[in-house]
Formats: C-alpha cells, structure tokens, sequence
C-alpha cells in the first residue's frame, strides 16, 4: 500500500509540527504508532557504540588502578587478554542511562540550562541507573589479578553474598564525587569549544573534536576521585572508610605512593574519556538530526 504518515493518538493535530523531534516504531503492532524521543533513540545508539569500542581500553585502566593499589609498580606488566570482561553488564545498564544522559543534558541545554547544571542533572540520572551494572563491570575486569575469570552472574553472586542488595551501590558516593564535577565541566567546555569551532575547518566536525577535547580535560582533572571510585568498587578500599584507608596508606608507603595509586590509569582514562566524547557527541547530533529529519520518524505501510 502506500506509505502514510501517522502518528500517537496523544499527540494532537496543534503538536503535529513538533513530531519530528519523535522517533516512532509501528513494526510490532501494524497501525500503530509507539513513539519515542529522537535524542533518547540516538543516545542509546551513540551510548552502544561507544562501549563496544572503548570497553578494551576501560578494562586496561581498571586493571592498572587496582594493580597499583595492591602494590603492583607501574612497570609490572598488565595481562590483555579477555579485554571485554564485563560488556554484557556494561551495555544492560549502560545503554538506557546513557540514552537518558544525553536526552536529559541535549533538553535541558536546548531550554537554555547552562552546561554545568545539564551535565551534573544528566550524570545523577546516569549514574543512579548505571552503577549496579558498573559494579558487576568492574569485579569482572579486575578478577585477572586471581587468574581466573567470573561470569555476570558470579560477581552479581559475589556482591551479593558480602554486601547484600546495597553492595550493588558500592562506591556509589566517590563515584557521584567524581561524575558531578566531570560532566559539569564536560558540557560547560563542549559549549565553549562548540562556539569556538563555529568558523573553522574543524566546524564539520566541531561535536566530536569538541567532546574529545572537553571530555580528556575534564577527566585528567577528576582522575584521582576515579581512582578512588574503582579502588571501591573493585572491593579494594571501602567507600564509608576511603580517608581513613588513604591516611593509612600514606603513614606507610609515604605520600609519593598515594599520589601514584591516584593516578594511575590517568592517561588511559584520559584517551578513553576524549575518544567516548568524540563518539558520544561526534554521533549523538548527527543521528538525531537524521530522525529529526522526518525520514524515519514515520515508519507505517499499507492502509488498516
């Protein structure tokens, strides 16, 4: 039949102009129309692709900061195999919160929100959704140290087993210490970079030069509430005693050795953070755009 445009009975004919901003999908259930925000669609797209790339690279950070915080010097070889332990756990909470993330940050700086309250208004959403996930992430990727490797399901097992339920918010508190201050600053300097790429050859592609630039600052600067935020959730410091574990450590290994165990991993998660902003931002405008366009918005054939 021919193709029609049709759309939710909760949208009324006034609204019609602003469906474009929807994504609707009718292959479920012929003549009808489910419609979800575009920038939510292209969030988790942009969320999906990101962790599939990067997730090697996050794996190598984890394993150097827990390495360092056990003792192990910068020299000591890290092992590369099984570099996506945890993507299963990753991508089934990373992929809504991070379509949350970044609907949640493209409103509100669209209804003229600054950056900094966007960015820390996303990331609170982000991280309530994602840190169980990131709890099971992390344990699978730092196991290697005991030369074995754990299922979802052993580390879910696992936490559970010694923290109950709450263990899956284990180092939940240095994580939003972390998060709040990163992405505040993320999205107040993808704004400034934005602005500053309008008139240049790298205005084609100003989102993602842009992300890669305000994301690896923001990380160098938030690294060591990083550090502490693994070290927590890999069950190596506990989050309510970490000052008191750092005070410890530093009477015994001295203060040059709390400063390494807090950077470690920084250049990694610095490479990591600019190329998860370039793929965030670099894809998240572009796919939007795309299902604002009109042309996949509507997706319904043949007459009822």
């Amino acid at each position: 039949g021919n193709s029609e445009k049709i759309m939710p009975a909760s949208f009324s004919s006034a609204r019609w102009a602003w469906a474009s901003r929807w994504f609707c999908l009718s292959a479920v259930v012929p003549h009808y129309c489910t419609a979800f925000p575009s920038a939510l669609v292209a969030g988790a797209a942009a969320k999906a692709l990101r962790d599939l790339v990067l997730h090697p690279l996050d794996t190598v950070k984890a394993r150097r900061q827990a390495t360092a915080a056990a003792g192990g010097g910068p020299s000591r070889a890290l092992p590369l195999d099984d570099l996506y332990d945890g993507i299963g756990a990753a991508l089934a909470t990373g992929v809504p919160a991070g379509a949350l993330y970044l609907w949640i940050g493209d409103e509100l700086r669209s209804q003229g929100t600054g950056g900094a309250l966007a960015g820390a208004t996303a990331s609170l959403v982000f991280w309530a959704l994602r840190t169980p996930g990131e709890v099971i992430k992390v344990r699978q990727q730092v196991a290697f140290d005991n030369d074995e490797r754990i299922t979802a399901r052993d580390a879910y097992t696992r936490v559970i087993s010694d923290d109950g339920i709450v263990g899956l918010y284990r180092g939940f508190l240095p994580t939003l210490l972390r998060s709040l201050p990163f992405d505040s600053m993320r999205f107040t300097l993808l704004d400034a970079a934005n602005a500053a790429l309008v008139d240049t050859a790298f205005a084609s592609y100003a989102d993602a030069v842009a992300g890669f630039a305000a994301s690896s600052a923001a990380a160098v600067i938030t690294q060591p509430l990083d550090a502490l935020k693994t070290l927590a959730q890999s069950g190596q410091a506990a989050p309510d005693g970490t000052t008191d574990w750092l005070r410890e450590l530093s009477k015994r290994e001295g203060s040059d050795d709390v400063l390494r165990i807090l950077f470690a991993g920084v250049w990694e998660r610095a490479l990591m953070a600019g190329l998860s902003g370039a793929i965030y931002f670099g894809t998240f405008t572009p796919i939007k755009s795309w299902l604002d366009s009109g042309e996949v918005v509507l997706i319904h054939t043949g007459t009822p």
